[in-house]
């Protein structure tokens, strides 16, 4: 019956965004100034899909979309392990940044850029959590079952990799792709890599407000602080890029994010299992 649910949840999920999001995004378009309507309407369909998971769940589970966020009961150290991931991920972006070459001043006129910083902050890590449940959460869940942690490795890995293609076959729509002389195989690599990565720290830590920090600071630092002309985002960052999507530095950067989370995780388990001998001895 798990399964069932789960699925179940899955299905009402993409057919409200079908039969909703594109009337939405129509009349939004018309209510909207020109300079904001494109980016409302990007995050348009996650809010569709955030709230028909929150029906759905109700409807099928018979409870709130906390257990899809998170095996155990969302608290204070949950928000913290969000505010540690989404920090690593911002300073490791703006590192990265220093040593890029092909960057130039985005002039913005200030009310512009300033409308942009609130809805960039009101509405990104909305469209990244309907992102995590829809192309994460809920195939993890339908695979693994109720607990993200429990099951065999095999299935695990099977679980992430799958993921990894859902969550790169979802991107297929954006402009990166449709631009001319775009290398498809190196930017479905990217995502896939990026939702595979993901998917495995979900896994790891039984979670996804890691990953959900993660990518939320990966597209904040998309639509404020550096652009690129094919970007979905047509915001006003600070900065744009020259050329295509910088996908091998978004491969190599992201890399060392994930790498430094594992990192602070065996460091923590480590420093768990010491203390717990510690205390025995």
């Amino acid at each position: 019956m798990w399964k069932v649910r789960v699925a179940s949840i899955l299905v009402l999920a993409l057919v409200s965004i079908i039969a909703l999001a594109p009337p939405l995004v129509i009349i939004a378009g018309n209510l909207i100034p020109a300079p904001y309507a494109a980016f409302i309407n990007l995050n348009i369909p996650h809010i569709v899909i955030i709230l028909a998971i929150v029906a759905g769940s109700h409807i099928f589970m018979k409870q709130d979309i906390r257990p899809f966020i998170q095996d155990k009961p969302i608290h204070r150290r949950s928000w913290k392990v969000f505010i540690e991931a989404f920090i690593i991920t911002a300073v490791v972006l703006l590192v990265s940044d220093l040593v890029a070459t092909d960057m130039s001043f985005n002039r913005s006129a200030i009310a512009e850029r300033i409308i942009f910083i609130l809805l960039s902050l009101a509405l990104v890590p909305v469209q990244c959590l309907g992102e995590e449940l829809l192309t994460r959460s809920l195939p993890l869940h339908f695979i693994m079952g109720p607990s993200l942690q429990e099951g065999s490795r095999l299935r695990k890995s099977t679980a992430f990799v799958i993921c990894g293609i859902i969550f790169a076959l979802l991107h297929l729509a954006n402009p990166e792709f449709q631009e001319e002389g775009a290398n498809v195989a190196l930017l479905l690599s990217w995502y896939f890599l990026f939702g595979a990565a993901a998917s495995a720290l979900a896994i790891w830590d039984g979670s996804f407000m890691a990953p959900w920090a993660v990518h939320s600071a990966n597209n904040l630092h998309g639509a404020l602080v550096v652009g690129y002309a094919a970007s979905p985002y047509k915001t006003a960052p600070l900065f744009m890029r020259q050329g295509s999507a910088p996908v091998i530095e978004a491969m190599t950067t992201m890399t060392i994010i994930f790498i430094i989370l594992a990192l602070t995780r065996v460091v923590g388990n480590t420093g768990k299992d010491t203390g717990g001998r510690q205390a025995n001895d």
